[in-house]
């Protein structure tokens, strides 16, 4: 069984913020046209997802 990376899908990398814009550029360049930056890392304090234990 072979295994071909440009067929699996995406690939997803992370940098620090202030590398990203170099990076997107650098990608652009080099012929990757759909790099493009997809989210952001945040802190936060709250909780996004709540698990709560049912009372029965």
């Amino acid at each position: 069984m072979f295994f071909d990376p440009q067929t699996s899908g995406g690939l997803l990398i992370s940098v620090s913020a202030d590398k990203a814009d170099r990076l997107i550029k650098l990608l652009h360049e080099l012929g990757v046209e759909d790099a493009a930056v997809v989210g952001e890392l945040t802190k936060t304090k709250d909780h996004l997802i709540n698990i709560e234990r049912s009372s029965d």
